[in-house]
């Protein structure tokens, strides 16, 4: 339920420093809904805060020193919320395992564009 006081733009934007630059990945319920869907960069579909919160220790266990970065960010009233969408940039080192092989010690270089997300005072709900 939307509110006066919840500024959508503030919750995200903390949310991506706080659970990726920060690395505390236990505050990503303090952010999401509970049956959140997300795609992650990966192309995995996540449903749940539990692998929400697995693809980005994953994720950060492979690139110790990802950093991430809002490029650009649209915010539009939508009902009981709100639609975002983010522009962001992410840069780190492979010097962690990953599902994917072996640490390799490349610089990652990469930007994205988050699909439209669905935002209210209750958390990111996709």
């Amino acid at each position: 339920m939307r509110t006066e006081a919840f500024d959508p733009v503030t919750h995200l934007r903390t949310l991506l420093h706080e659970v990726w630059n920060d690395r505390a990945v236990g505050t990503i319920e303090k952010y999401y809904a509970e049956d959140v869907k997300v795609e992650a960069a990966s192309g995995r579909r996540l449903r749940t805060t539990d692998e929400l919160r697995t693809e980005v220790l994953e994720r950060l266990g492979a690139f110790p020193d990802l950093a991430v970065t809002i490029e650009e960010m649209i915010t539009v009233e939508d009902g009981d919320g709100y639609r975002s969408s983010i522009a962001y940039s992410a840069t780190g080192t492979h010097n962690g395992p990953s599902k994917y092989g072996a640490a390799s010690g490349s610089d990652s270089d990469y930007s994205r564009l988050l699909p439209p997300n669905a935002v209210t005072g209750g958390g990111v709900r996709r």
